[in-house]
């Protein structure tokens, strides 16, 4: 994009296929529900392709090619296999350590063993030429605290697509639940996707007006707010709408402030892997999501309404982390 954009035009793209790619996580979910609902789950995959022939077709089309030095790099294996198992480990011990035992030798043994990966994986990176995960970005102070932030980004909102469809769908009679249908849910979490993509939209003017650090700030605060009101009404449909779309503002504009932080504060000739690596911090944050949601629910015992504020807080406690790392950003505009 900062090749192929003029600088004027730069953040709004920025803000625009942030607020989109928000908008696609939440859409998903809502779609999904209905198309299982009415032609199974087959139906997922069958709408997955027709999708993914679209975007070729206009990737093809109207996506400028832009002429740049042809660039010979080794595969990096060794950062593949590393990223992958030692996400593994770590993911498999928070999952399963409710069901293992949290001081289980298993669970002990397998967490780990991710954690001594992810450290090698961080040696071998930097002593690679063209590594998957360029940790050498994090000599720019600032992109440390954004990344941070982008963490809670990525964990935040996948606790409550995790969660919220549980809770929702839950039987109403047993308490497990606020007991609608799947068609029922996915209009509740409507305005969720749709605030996603206006908060993407109202990130550039917010960031011009206010400066990155405080509209990231802002960004975390409406996330946490968010998920207090889920924490604290979890049994109101009503409440769940309410601070689902409050939540989803704040993603969105947390999702394109991060892009925006990380073309601003990075160097113009590591922005591509500033970027790369910012990318995959949010994917780490998305995948704790599921299994830290399993392990609190297991941990909580018999299933309850109840039972799911406790992630939720734990969401809220993400965003204040959010908040805080995002104050030393406030001195930059």
């Amino acid at each position: 994009m900062r090749t192929a954009l003029p600088a004027d035009r730069l953040v709004p793209a920025v803000g625009l296929l942030s607020g989109m790619i928000g908008l696609g996580a939440g859409a998903a979910l809502i779609v999904g529900g209905l198309v299982v609902e009415a032609f199974g789950w087959r139906g997922l995959f069958a709408l997955g392709g027709v999708l993914i022939v679209i975007a070729t077709v206009l990737v093809a089309v109207a996506v400028p090619t832009i002429a740049v030095p042809a660039v010979t790099r080794r595969t990096d294996v060794a950062g593949i296999v590393l990223l992958s198992a030692g996400l593994v480990g770590v993911l498999l011990a928070v999952s399963r350590g409710a069901t293992w035992g949290w001081t289980s030798l298993a669970t002990i043994t397998v967490g780990l063993a991710g954690i001594v990966l992810l450290v090698a994986l961080v040696i071998v990176e930097q002593r690679h030429s063209a590594p998957l995960v360029d940790v050498r970005t994090f000599r720019h102070g600032p992109l440390v605290a954004v990344s941070i932030l982008t963490l809670a980004v990525g964990f935040v909102p996948y606790i409550r697509y995790v969660a919220l469809p549980v809770l929702l769908q839950g039987s109403a009679e047993r308490g497990e639940g606020v007991g609608v249908t799947v068609t029922v849910s996915a209009l509740l979490m409507l305005p969720s996707a749709v605030m996603v993509f206006l908060g993407g939209r109202f990130s550039p003017a917010l960031v011009r007006r206010l400066g990155a650090g405080v509209t990231a700030a802002i960004a975390a605060a409406l996330m946490g707010l968010g998920a207090a009101g889920l924490a604290l009404w979890p049994q109101s449909a009503t409440g769940i709408a309410v601070a689902l779309s409050v939540l989803g503002l704040g993603n969105g504009i947390g999702y394109a402030v991060c892009a925006q932080l990380v073309v601003a504060f990075s160097p113009a000739d590591e922005t591509a892997a500033a970027i790369g690596l910012n990318t995959i911090v949010r994917t780490i944050g998305s995948s704790a999501a599921a299994p830290v949601v399993a392990a609190l629910l297991a941990s909580a015992g018999a299933l309850s309404v109840g039972a799911f504020s406790v992630p939720f807080w734990v969401a809220g406690a993400v965003s204040a982390v959010g908040v805080l790392v995002a104050i030393p950003l406030m001195a930059r505009r």
